[in-house]
């Protein structure tokens, strides 16, 4: 049987059963990308596959060596230019300094956030144990509480009484009958007591006078209670003027400070809550009371 010529069409102008010389170059073209890197001169394409043919026909048939040109040639890449664009669309980060995350807008916590001082809902701050003096001790404005029927006190009892590592004595209220069964008159004060603040509701038991009234700092003392029940009052002792009285100011301007936000507690409990069971001898027990008249303490 003859050899079997592969009826293949070229470029050369051969006729499909022309002998094909083994150092016969076939050319086929092929479209090249402007941009493609790759020779096309060196680039082998993947072997295609071949029909099947008689084993011994392949054996003597020989091979076309086989070059892949391109129609045109390729335009040149101006790599300086790619890089140029590769950095203006990437921009240059720093290794050196740390990254910031940005920070999500529209938390969904921000309608957890605390906005608001501490306290409890509807619940008053309890007002506990008060400073005592008398008016002109503020050495401030003052104003006392206008309901004179639930906010001062009756005329009650007190006694200074020495304390341990204090330098001064601390008032003590007592049952009247005790007092006059240990102690001298003149150990016993006897006033009332009114809730009182300076301005913005610094808040004191204020000793209003009861008894003496001759005298011309305790009438002077109660003018100025009288008035602070309805305007910031002021009173100056003139003792450095040789006169035994207090200078009563008023402020000048009704708006100079805010209205006291009276505390809901009664006075009762005001006092209670000041004094305490450490402060009210109540017999003659009491350590204070035993103090006052030089007895030993009982165990």
């Amino acid at each position: 049987m003859g050899n079997i010529k592969p009826n293949v069409a070229t470029e050369s102008g051969m006729p499909p059963d022309s002998d094909i010389n083994p150092t016969t170059e076939c050319v086929i073209h092929t479209k090249a990308s402007p941009g493609d890197r790759k020779n096309p001169e060196t680039e082998v394409p993947p072997a295609a596959s071949a029909p099947e043919t008689n084993t011994a026909t392949n054996a003597s048939a020989p091979v076309a060596n086989i070059k892949m040109v391109p129609d045109t040639a390729p335009a040149p890449v101006d790599y300086a230019q790619q890089e140029s664009a590769i950095a203006t669309a990437m921009p240059e980060t720093s290794t050196d300094a740390p990254q910031s995350i940005a920070k999500p807008k529209g938390s969904g916590l921000d309608k957890f956030k605390s906005k608001r001082a501490s306290a409890i809902a509807n619940v008053e701050t309890l007002v506990t144990a008060l400073p005592i003096h008398k008016l002109a001790d503020a050495k401030d404005f003052v104003r006392l509480h206008p309901d004179e029927d639930n906010y001062w006190s009756d005329e009650l009892c007190f006694v200074s009484v020495p304390i341990k590592g204090q330098k001064k004595d601390l008032l003590h209220l007592i049952e009247e009958n005790l007092a006059m069964d240990y102690l001298p008159s003149a150990r016993i004060m006897r006033c009332r007591l009114a809730l009182a603040t300076k301005p913005y509701d610094t808040f004191f038991l204020c000793q209003v006078p009861s008894r003496n009234l001759d005298n011309g700092f305790n009438s002077t003392s109660l003018v100025a209670c009288e008035q602070a029940k309805r305007l910031w009052t002021q009173a100056t002792s003139r003792k450095d003027e040789g006169v035994e009285a207090y200078k009563v100011d008023k402020a000048r301007s009704e708006e100079a400070f805010p209205e006291p936000k009276w505390p809901t507690q009664t006075l009762d409990e005001l006092i209670t809550s000041t004094f305490g069971p450490d402060r009210m001898i109540e017999d003659e027990n009491h350590p204070a009371l035993r103090r006052l008249i030089g007895e030993k303490p009982k165990s």
